[in-house]
């Protein structure tokens, strides 16, 4: 074991996971992800962490409540030792080369102090690349001009359809070591607050054991002054010594850009080799700077996008808890049925994209009632005939809200139709079995899950034998049968539990739990009695 990840607090406390230098951990709600942790502060997929070389990257997922290391948020950083992860409840604490006792490095790449001297130093304005020179002193042929231009549009259509910010960085060292000869490359990140330089994609470097020694000097005049370097010779630089790097001693010359956006250096580019003295030419220098500006754009539009969705959720959420405020009863209820949703979705192998769209209909499903008053939300008793019929027109009131947003049209099918019934007696349309989206049917199930387990002025909460029963009963009616099994699949599997499993006026043990879910899950039993039943809660 390289690693570990000790979860100190939350569900998983006690539990220890290993994390390999040759392999990705995720950490998510989602059964897909390596830690699973039943939080509904976590999202479906919330952070992962890989072995970089000898290092380890953290890198946020987009996540709608953030990952916190050491109580500051990150959306990436290498990790090292003893650092606190916080998602949702959890906190992690990590630890590396736990049993060799051997200390883990701050990074898999040592930055050293002035190793090599820049033998060509050039400070490009985003004007100057690929500009050809008028007069005899062109730099460039037609041809060779055309080549770079060409280049540099193949290469900037590589980095920009990539807008997630899990993949940006590999993908613009792929696109970088595609079109440029270097026996190794580095994307490494700068942050100017604390001033620490961090490489975060390392390609090339053999597992060997021995260290590998990049140039300060090289790197600071990137980050810090926007220069684009060359070092030809790097055996040339007299400062070498006996007790050098053996890796250091092998490069024969190297290339260094800074990754630019519009605001500000993000960090660099930097390229070896160890094979070709002079190995890169200011045409490589011309063509690795306009990638570097256009990578720099191209993570801060990934920065951008994902703070975007942050706060997109987050303003979702708030909206939800001020609707949520207005009862004490159904508080927490809109995070609660979105966990169960997903669980019964993942049961039911849904694509990436569909559970996305789930995920944010069922965060919006009760946003109509904002347009219900007060007083029939508040009701500490059952609904009259006609307070019940104003109470049915949130899910259409919902879906109008949701409608002023753009590109949002199957999220708000399913706000719209989770009323709806498996048998066509539901509302506002009455559609009927596969008429009804998908997602609406998942979220149905999930809807009313949460109301039996959930205590209300008026009744107790269900026991679970009595929500295991309803289901039964139910499915074939009110419900999907093929979304009922799924249900009860993740249900057995521990994956759906109520919000307070041990104060179930009638709770059951683990195994009689089991037994039950295991039973209903059999044959053709789901189907339940026979007529149309009452629907469930």
């Amino acid at each position: 074991m390289a690693a570990k990840l000790t979860v100190v607090r939350g569900k998983l406390a006690g539990q220890t996971f290993a994390v390999n230098y040759d392999e990705t951990v995720v950490v998510g709600r989602d059964e897909g992800c390596n830690i699973q942790i039943l939080d509904n502060g976590v999202s479906r997929r919330h952070f992962k962490i890989e072995g970089r070389g000898r290092s380890f990257l953290l890198m946020d997922l987009q996540s709608s409540n953030g990952t916190y290391v050491n109580d500051v948020q990150v959306s990436s950083m290498i990790l090292r030792q003893d650092d606190r992860i916080n998602v949702g409840e959890a906190e992690f604490v990590f630890k590396a080369d736990v049993e060799s006792g051997r200390p883990m490095p701050a990074m898999g790449v040592n930055i050293t102090d002035d190793l090599q001297e820049p033998q060509i130093r050039r400070r490009f304005e985003e004007s100057e690349v690929g500009k050809a020179p008028e007069g005899p002193n062109a730099k460039y042929s037609e041809v060779e001009l055309q080549g770079l231009l060409a280049t540099i549009y193949k290469v900037g259509n590589i980095i920009n359809s990539e807008i997630d910010s899990e993949r940006i960085f590999d993908t613009i060292m792929d696109a970088v070591l595609s079109v440029i000869p270097a026996d190794r490359g580095f994307l490494i990140l700068y942050d100017s607050g604390t001033d620490i330089i961090e490489p975060i994609v390392v390609r090339g470097c053999g597992d060997d054991g021995i260290d590998l020694n990049l140039s300060r000097t090289i790197l600071t005049e990137a980050v810090k002054k926007g220069m684009s370097i060359i070092s030809m010779d790097a055996m040339k630089d007299t400062r070498f010594k006996a007790g050098a790097s053996i890796i250091m001693n092998r490069i024969k010359s190297a290339i260094c850009v800074p990754l630019e956006s519009k605001k500000e250096i993000l960090g660099a580019i930097y390229l070896d080799s160890l094979s070709a003295i002079g190995a890169f030419s200011e045409f490589h220098l011309e063509l690795l700077s306009a990638i570097g500006k256009q990578a720099g754009i191209a993570i801060e539009r990934a920065k951008l996008q994902a703070q975007i969705e942050t706060l997109f959720y987050g303003a979702i959420r708030t909206l939800v808890a001020t609707i949520e405020a207005k009862d004490n009863y159904t508080k927490g209820h809109t995070e609660r049925v979105t966990t169960y949703a997903m669980q019964i979705a993942s049961e039911m192998d849904l694509a990436d994209a569909e559970l996305e769209v789930l995920e944010l209909a069922s965060l919006l499903h009760d946003v109509g009632k904002i347009g219900i008053p007060e007083k029939i939300l508040k009701k500490p008793g059952k609904l009259t005939p006609g307070e019940y019929e104003i109470m049915k027109r949130h899910p259409n009131i919902g879906a109008e809200i949701i409608a002023n947003i753009e590109n949002i049209e199957k999220v708000k099918d399913i706000v719209a139709n989770h009323h709806e019934k498996w048998d066509g007696s539901g509302y506002m349309r009455g559609l009927k079995g596969e008429e009804i989206p998908l997602g609406a049917r998942i979220l149905a199930v999930a809807d009313a899950y949460d109301a039996m387990t959930s205590t209300r002025s008026y009744r107790r909460n269900f026991s679970e034998e009595e929500v295991i029963k309803e289901f039964k009963r139910c499915a074939g009616f009110q419900f999907d049968r093929e979304v009922v099994r799924a249900f009860f699949k993740a249900y057995r599997n521990g994956k759906i539990t109520p919000p307070d499993l041990l104060d179930l006026s009638d709770a059951l043990s683990a195994e009689k739990k089991l037994a039950i879910a295991e039973e209903e899950e059999g044959g053709d039993d789901t189907g339940g009695a026979q007529g149309a039943p009452k629907p469930a809660a």
